[in-house]
């Protein structure tokens, strides 16, 4: 469908807002009808200048990442962080439980498990050579927080083994 375009000129039109003001008993209108039809299409000029410069913004906005290739300084990792502690091995002993790490050196001054009555205990041994720490073990649950020399942590739980019984 064709939409119907109405043409009327300013002079009959300003005539018509007259008359509508008188005929609803309010106070005539002192701006003239050619300067209310002047700022109506400076506004409406205004806005639509505003909405295209803003879909156009929008627009290399979203294009704008594929014309730069992503940068290897915001990839790149810091040399001196490390790897993150990883579990290489671990060993159960009668009385202490050890584990080995990959990555950084273990800060074992800060290292410690917790029990479920929350008492801590400390590393009992260390060797730097194999990144190996060494805890007193009495057949508990523990949370272990083992810390690098960068502050990392990794947290560990240890559960005891139930050994079945043989039946009678």
């Amino acid at each position: 469908m064709k939409k119907k375009t109405y043409s009327m000129d300013i002079d009959t039109a300003g005539k018509m807002l007259e008359n509508v003001f008188a005929e609803a008993g309010s106070s005539p209108n002192k701006v003239p009808f050619e300067q209310i039809v002047t700022r109506n299409k400076q506004n409406l000029f205004t806005d639509n200048l505003f909405i295209v410069l803003s879909s156009v913004i929008f627009v290399i906005t979203l294009i704008l990442p594929l014309f730069f290739p992503h940068s290897k300084v915001l990839m790149s990792v810091d040399a001196s962080s490390g790897r993150p502690l990883t579990v290489k091995e671990h060993h159960m002993e009668d009385s202490s439980f050890s584990i080995t790490f990959d990555g950084l050196p273990v800060d074992p001054e800060s290292s410690y498990m917790v029990d479920s009555d929350d008492v801590t205990v400390s590393v009992a041994s260390y060797d730097r050579k194999t990144n190996t720490v060494v805890f007193p073990y009495d057949n508990k649950e523990y949370n272990i927080y083992v810390y690098d020399t960068n502050g990392k942590c990794i947290h560990l739980l240890l559960s005891p083994r139930k050994r079945s019984m043989p039946n009678d």
